[in-house]
């Protein structure tokens, strides 16, 4: 039997406002759960450069084609009212934004755009009572003020913010970089961040993507939005796209054996197998075992060995992504649609070499499992690798500078930060911080599942009671 893990000291009281860093859906659904349960007295500061909190990346650049991947009906930010979020549709006024949306049924796949406004409109109502305040900026470095536990976080624009408990919630990991050799050191066309790119693209350039997954889905229907004429490629290992949704399924409860932490592996992929071809063959689908795999996993996933994680990470992931996050039918119609007329083409391989030449154009070679290596050659390259996440390759300037001071730490498997179980940050020298904490992706290491709305509204809750406790221990 393991020993159980060290209990980490309670929290201190608060001193000072507290202050959210990132104001995408995690650093919203923080705030919301904080302000909208009274769990915390002070006032609270949510620093994001964004005009409208809630939206970051995955809400404020999506277009109204862009779909969410869960049904409306499981998307309320209230862990105990998940209905809300159709509920706020079918109260849309006629004339507005989203009126078509005010008869929407609990199964249906609605623009994520719709969900932004809705998580945007949650926290309205605080930001006009002053009971939380937005400060349009980003933070470049946080420090330890003088004093018993506060916090001075330094802004791109020079000001500092300071609080008496931080939440760090900066959103997914940025996509593993792409190498690419060229001879004047200037890679123009290549797009490590699909959204940054530019909004239209030469209709007929020549476009590969790397990845195959929901990124890829929304990027290329995006392109054929606009008219793009261009070929398109997408490369990943195995060349799949995405697998369907099902609306309406029950969620099967995994029942996992004691002991499960010592199964290993290739044990506990085998007792899921079993499970979901039980579901099958009970006239089931296996969908409603994947997704009643939620909490056990997440509790299972602490408990199993280092190599364990990294044996999954290496060899299982492309697997596990291609089963849990699945694509709404009618993404994936409009998808197969472009890949039967020849717009789209998938590649299955790895990715050998980029070289950008004088040309202006991208040699790239990938190896194909059957045929050895095979060249394509390209005008544009988009990233839709998804969210990289290892902790090691952020492009969020704040938490290279932690890092690279120490502040804090790679999670297990080198996801992500180091959290204990409260969500406190620990250093790299293994220190807990009692008053900085971490909330979505960001602890991926230590929860693996948090990156969906449903698990991280969640963790909000449980995030804001802690933080609303009133302890005696000092900082």
């Amino acid at each position: 039997m393991r020993p159980a893990a060290p209990r980490a000291p309670a929290p201190p009281p608060p001193s000072g406002p507290l202050l959210i860093i990132g104001g995408g859906a995690s650093g919203a659904l923080l705030a919301w759960n904080l302000l909208a349960r009274q769990a915390f007295d002070g006032p609270v500061t949510l620093v994001e450069p964004r005009a409208r909190l809630g939206l970051g990346v995955a809400y404020g650049d999506a277009r109204s084609f862009h779909l969410l991947n869960v049904p409306a009906g499981a998307m309320g930010i209230d862990p105990d009212d998940p209905g809300d979020f159709l509920d706020w549709l079918r109260r849309r006024p006629a004339e507005g934004r989203w009126a078509d949306l005010a008869t929407t049924t609990a199964d249906a796949f609605v623009p994520r755009a719709a969900f932004g406004d809705y998580l945007s409109s949650r926290l309205d109502p605080f930001l006009a009572e002053g009971r939380l305040r937005h400060r349009r900026a980003r933070v470049v470095d946080l420090q330890r003020a003088p004093g018993r536990g506060a916090w001075v976080a330094t802004l791109d624009d020079g000001t500092t913010e300071r609080g008496g408990r931080v939440v760090l919630a900066l959103g997914n990991n940025q996509s593993a970089p792409i190498r690419v050799r060229s001879d004047d050191g200037c890679v123009p066309g290549l797009h490590e961040t699909p959204w940054l790119a530019p909004k239209r693209l030469p209709a007929d350039a020549s476009v590969l993507i790397l990845g195959t997954g929901l990124t890829m889905v929304d990027v290329v229907i995006a392109l054929a939005e606009d008219g793009h004429r261009g070929p398109i490629h997408a490369l990943s290992r195995r060349g799949r796209l995405p697998l369907p949704q099902v609306s309406g399924l029950p969620k099967q409860p995994v029942k996992l054996p004691l002991g499960a932490d010592s199964l290993g592996i290739a044990g506990l992929l085998h007792h899921i197998k079993a499970q979901a071809r039980a579901e099958v063959a009970a006239g089931g689908d296996w969908r409603s075992v994947m997704d009643g795999l939620r909490a056990p996993s997440k509790a299972l996933w602490p408990l199993l060995a280092e190599t364990d994680k990294r044996r999954f990470l290496r060899h299982l992931l492309p697997r596990w992504n291609l089963l849990r996050h699945r694509l709404p039918p009618v993404s994936l119609e409009r998808i197969e649609t472009l890949r039967q007329s020849g717009a789209l083409t998938l590649h299955a391989g790895r990715l050998r070499d980029v070289r950008r030449d004088t040309d202006g154009l991208f040699h790239v070679l990938y190896q194909d499992r059957a045929e050895g290596l095979r060249p394509l050659c390209v005008d544009v390259i988009l990233n839709c690798t998804g969210s990289c996440p290892e902790g090691r390759f952020t492009a969020n300037p704040l938490l290279a500078t932690l890092f690279e001071k120490g502040q804090v730490a790679l999670g297990p498997a080198g996801l992500g930060v180091a959290v204990t179980a409260q969500g406190q940050v620990l250093s790299a020298g293994g220190r807990t911080y009692r008053t900085l904490f971490a909330l979505g992706p960001l602890v991926r290491g230590a929860q693996w599942e948090c990156t969906a709305i449903p698990d991280i509204r969640q963790d909000a809750a449980a995030l804001a009671a802690t933080l609303g406790q009133t302890a005696t221990v000092s900082a």
